[in-house]
């Protein structure tokens, strides 16, 4: 009786310094990442403003041009038909902002020239990403009879701009893209003068991006050297591997890392898959903190597990590779969520703290979100976009930032109030324990 009354006591000793070890060292963390979060909102603002300003700039320097194109699409996924056959195909409007299951076909693109009366000098154009595959042009030289010219893009013209010379109004310009990856394809149309203000916006906004994501994993590697965990871990990978994803696609790691090409070819499908992986990973690991004594939750990690294997698989097949993740992403969501109610139901204890509370909220929102981010990105077309634009672009990249927010706030505040909260509950129960005996 004795030594059970000795082990209690050194048990809840233990767990009363971990308790105040792991309180004190969250209150900083919690400050910072308020500080980190104050600093996104602030520059999120501001680098919307700085847009703004070159808009402003820009109409006081040049007369808008009145240039407008139609985007559209079609997929040849037999790989056989020429250009000449290609053109009666129906060709069809697309969400250029959704990646595209084209891995192994051949996607065409034409650029309808609906307006080009104000146009003044050569066209030239810019795809994001910039590692599409084989990529040929055709060109118009006449309209009556119809002439064409085509010939196939080298790197260079692939990772800054692809010069289509001068258009009129009714012209088509087609790409024929060959690739081994699902991608987006995103095409920027204009003058030099256009093009020039559209980088510099980008420039604003991937700057401020770029410098919030290393101040947020210098924070998370500051936490881990203190209190080291595996969500700790994932946070850093996920930021990182965000950052690989954005540099691969807008083309800096070419550009000023001198990446080859053809090597970001082959590291996109594999990078896009491993953000899958952390970022399944990250919320099932909070799923399994919420109810810690539902232990069937860890078989959740499956999700990550094969997205894993697919990561790998990547890199010998990545249409393929990509094609399953997609389907895996599209239901694991879907598994969380039901798992998350069914612990609920069976553990109700475990969501009477509001940290707890918050966080059950959030992961079944954040579950809901990825199943129609799946199924807007599961077809072929996906659905039909606005006209691109500078601005909507950029948009589209705060709307992911925010997502990616959501996300650290759930691994970092939140879970580590969840784990202080449970250390907590737990030496509360060894102290009863301690008295009883």
């Amino acid at each position: 009786m004795q030594g059970l009354k000795t082990l209690t006591a050194k048990m809840h000793s233990m767990f009363s310094l971990q308790v105040i070890f792991s309180s004190q060292s969250a209150r900083p963390l919690q400050w910072l990442m308020a500080v980190w979060i104050s600093l996104a909102l602030m520059g999120n603002a501001l680098a919307q403003s700085s847009t703004s300003k070159v808009d402003l700039q820009s109409e006081g320097q040049r007369q808008l041009s009145t240039l407008k194109v139609k985007q559209t699409l079609w997929i040849d996924e037999s790989r056989q038909l020429d250009f000449e056959s290609t053109r009666i195909q129906e060709f069809k409007s697309f969400n250029p902002f959704e990646r595209l299951t084209i891995g192994g076909k051949v996607a065409w693109l034409r650029l309808h020239i609906e307006n080009a009366e104000a146009a003044a000098g050569p066209l030239l154009l810019e795809l994001i990403p910039p590692h599409l595959g084989d990529v040929t042009l055709y060109a118009p030289v006449s309209q009556s009879p119809p002439v064409w010219k085509f010939r196939k893009l080298d790197s260079e013209e692939l990772i800054t701009k692809i010069k289509l010379g001068n258009a009129s109004t009714g012209d088509d310009f087609y790409l024929k893209i060959e690739s081994r990856n699902n991608t987006a394809i995103i095409a920027f149309l204009g003058f030099r003068e256009e093009l020039s203000i559209h980088d510099n916006k980008l420039a604003v906004v991937l700057t401020f991006i770029g410098t919030l994501a290393l101040i947020g994993l210098l924070l998370v590697v500051w936490r881990a050297i203190n209190h080291f965990s595996w969500m700790s871990v994932l946070v850093c990978l996920a930021l990182v591997s965000s950052q690989i994803q954005s540099w691969l696609a807008m083309g800096y790691a070419y550009t000023i890392l001198g990446l080859p090409l053809e090597v970001g070819m082959v590291l996109v499908t594999p990078n896009i898959i491993a953000n899958f992986a952390i970022s399944g990973a990250v919320l099932v690991l909070i799923a399994c903190v919420i109810f810690p004594n539902q232990k069937w939750l860890r078989g959740l990690w499956l999700w990550s597990i094969l997205h894993l294997c697919f990561f790998l698989y990547a890199f010998y097949e990545p249409s393929t590779a990509s094609n399953l993740s997609m389907k895996v992403w599209l239901v694991g969501p879907i598994v969380l969520g039901i798992c998350l109610i069914i612990a609920a139901i069976k553990e109700p204890n475990s969501l009477q703290l509001f940290s707890s509370k918050l966080a059950f909220a959030l992961l079944l929102g954040t579950s809901v979100i990825l199943v129609l981010m799946a199924l807007k990105s599961g077809g072929v077309m996906g659905s039909i976009s606005d006209e691109l634009t500078t601005n909507l672009f950029i948009n589209n990249i705060f709307t992911r930032v925010q997502q990616l927010l959501v996300i650290l706030v759930l691994s970092t505040v939140i879970f580590e109030s969840i784990q202080a909260n449970h250390l907590i509950k737990l030496s509360g129960e060894l102290q009863k324990s301690k008295e009883s005996c």
